[in-house]
């Protein structure tokens, strides 16, 4: 495996360069367009819309655009590692909200995972902080906050914190 002057394996080479990233259906642009939708729950960006740096929205655009002629999604898992302070628990909530909106399935379930409860709950509360920042998303979701869940009342798709 060769790697680029970043230490990068080549093959990452598209998250950085100005590549075409193929979108067939139109489902990067719109979960990128979804994303920028919403608002900062807490930190300095409170309230303002959601911003992506530019390899998050590369990222994102190359998982949910690249997709079959039948529109099903190509990439269906995705690993990341990053350090700290790169806004994985409000990237990750706002995913989940993307799961729970525009690539909802009905009775779907996402779930997020941590070492412990307290861990498990910030997601939990950056989550319900995206939707208390949009009225119509309070009318579509109930928190049930002591089962560390999140419902779409329509579509009984779930979210759940352990």
């Amino acid at each position: 495996m060769t790697t680029t002057p970043s230490g990068l394996s080549k093959h990452l080479d598209w998250i950085f360069d100005d590549s075409t990233i193929p979108d067939p259906h139109g489902k990067g642009e719109a979960a990128v367009r979804f994303l920028k939708a919403l608002k900062h729950p807490k930190s300095t960006a409170a309230g303002n819309p959601f911003q992506l740096d530019r390899w998050q929205e590369r990222i994102i655009r190359r998982v949910y655009g690249d997709t079959r002629a039948d529109g099903t999604r190509r990439i269906k898992t995705v690993f990341a590692l990053l350090p700290r302070g790169n806004r994985k628990t409000t990237l990750g909530a706002a995913l989940e909200m993307l799961h729970h909106g525009p690539e909802r399935i009905p009775r779907s379930q996402v779930v997020s995972a941590a070492v412990d409860r307290d861990q498990a709950r910030i997601a939990l509360e950056e989550m319900t902080g995206i939707i208390k920042a949009h009225p119509r998303l309070e009318e579509a979701f109930g928190i049930q906050d002591t089962k560390n869940r999140i419902t779409h009342r329509k579509s009984g798709a779930f979210y759940r914190s352990m």
